[in-house]
């Protein structure tokens, strides 16, 4: 199975979690308050939901450079400018190798990064890899990108801004 057709199970987990408040009970604990803002940020965005922009204006005002990286992609994402997205992936792998995230495989491969990559291809932005950390052959591909939005046109849309 490849990459690209795994969207539709991160968008009905993201509706499962969405459903039964459980993010949002275990709330921002601390240092983790950018993952927080991007956790709920991505979750709205793959269900369409429009909480997702109250999340996303959250997540720009963290001081942490993986918030800051976090709301940059989402900027490129939101603006269509592959160049602003690369750039915040670039600054994430950045981020996540300093340690600011406790993940034990960002030294290696930067999953974080490449699911972010994977979604801004989804939504027509077209980031390359970066180094080793986000290989270019875990990058979906351009017909992938279409298989997955004929089947599921509504995972390449942003919800409205408005409730």
């Amino acid at each position: 199975m490849r990459a690209g057709r795994n969207f539709d199970g991160a968008r009905r987990l993201a509706e499962l979690i969405i459903t039964t408040d459980v993010f949002e009970k275990a709330g921002s604990g601390g240092n983790d308050a950018a993952c927080y803002y991007y956790g709920g940020a991505l979750m709205y965005l793959l269900t369409g939901n429009p909480l997702m922009w109250g999340k996303y204006n959250k997540l720009k005002k963290k001081k942490k450079s993986d918030g800051k990286a976090f709301a940059q992609i989402f900027d490129g994402l939101i603006n269509k400018d592959q160049q602003i997205a690369q750039e915040g992936l670039v600054d994430l792998v950045k981020a996540l190798r300093r340690g600011e995230l406790v993940d034990d495989h960002v030294y290696w491969l930067n999953t974080w990064a490449i699911g972010m990559a994977n979604l801004c291809r989804l939504h027509g932005v077209w980031v390359e890899g970066v180094k080793s950390y986000v290989p270019a052959d875990l990058l979906i591909p351009q017909d992938e990108v279409q298989a997955v939005l004929e089947k599921y046109p509504e995972l390449g849309q942003l919800p409205p801004d408005s409730l």
